[in-house]
């Protein structure tokens, strides 16, 4: 029985957006250094890039990731400080390498710099996860460049799986970091939990999310979440999936749990508002306009479209223009 859960687990994980790379991530070189150099420049190796924050896609948020030769790289220094060995998958050795704002790298023709969440990509496939994970990483050394034990400037180490801290006397590894956040699906009788932050676009409603905090269970997490946000107990909590979210590390988490009350009390300093959406308010506001979904790039999507799609209103999709 744990082994079929165990798969079905993995199943729904890896329908989610930026999942299943399947990349070997080489973890047996990482400490040969003397090898960065003929890595870099072997037949194999292709190049990620990302220029404040946005990756190198196809013109017009085009729906392909453009990977690059390092003799297509005119202008732009390769180097430790910058790119980051990523992993091998098929016939290509993958690295992410991360342009300065003021580089003057030519772009290829069609392509544009553009954010993961305002392209076309389908990034159902392993292109998708590729993409997450050197997104995720690019930001990580961006934002560790000094020890957090002793202040002491870091450089990186383990072809950019790591960063050190330069201070003889410290010499602390540093190592990619992933902030867990859980994201749930509270349901009562016919109908979800759904709350909005301000900031969103009008009428837009997604799904109570939270950090995990120190001293914590992922279960522990979705109760004080929906509780704190929307003073809704909750009385059962199943894992569903989980999924990087490079936004800037996090890994989403989610869940589906059920209700014990049903009045809300939204905590303002989190949230503009929270409802409970029964299926046919969601397709009645879906045909006004009055009512929008999260991003199809995003966990919460999966969690409302697989609520949803067990009723008896059909498929989720068949009412979104």
């Amino acid at each position: 029985m744990y082994i079929l859960n165990f798969m079905d687990n993995l199943s729904k994980s890896s329908l989610n957006f930026l999942t299943t790379s399947s990349l070997d991530r080489m973890a047996g070189i990482r400490f040969k250094k003397q090898d960065f150099e003929a890595l870099l420049n072997s037949p194999e190796a292709l190049f990620v890039l990302v220029k404040k924050g946005e990756n190198l896609l196809s013109e017009n948020n085009g729906s392909d990731p453009l990977f690059l030769k390092k003799s297509e790289l005119k202008n732009v220094s390769v180097t430790e400080e910058n790119c980051f060995l990523l992993g091998y998958k098929g016939k290509n050795l993958y690295f992410a390498l991360a342009l300065a704002e003021d580089s003057s790298f030519t772009l290829p023709v069609d392509a544009e710099f553009t954010g993961l969440r305002k392209s076309k990509l389908q990034v159902k496939n392993w292109t998708g996860s590729l993409l997450a994970y050197t997104n995720a990483l690019i930001t990580w050394h961006g934002n560790h460049g000094f020890c957090g034990k002793c202040g002491s400037s870091t450089k990186p180490e383990e072809l950019g799986q790591a960063r050190y801290c330069t201070n003889e006397n410290c010499k602390t590894p540093h190592y990619p970091r992933t902030d867990p956040a859980i994201i749930v699906a509270v349901t009562r009788g016919n109908k979800c939990l759904m709350a909005r932050k301000a900031e969103w676009p009008d009428g837009m409603y997604s799904l109570v999310a939270g950090y995990v905090d120190h001293g914590e269970s992922l279960e522990d997490t979705v109760v004080r979440e929906v509780m704190e946000e929307t003073s809704i107990k909750v009385k059962s909590v199943h894992y569903h999936s989980s999924q990087p979210w490079p936004f800037p590390y996090t890994l989403m988490v989610g869940f589906f749990a059920e209700a014990e009350n049903d009045e809300i009390q939204v905590d303002t300093h989190e949230l503009e508002d929270a409802q409970w959406f029964s299926r046919e308010e969601i397709i009645e506001g879906l045909k006004a306009g009055s009512h929008k979904l999260p991003t199809i790039f995003s966990i919460s999507r999966k969690l409302i479209t697989d609520w949803f799609n067990e009723g008896n209103c059909g498929e989720l999709q068949e009412y979104i223009k």
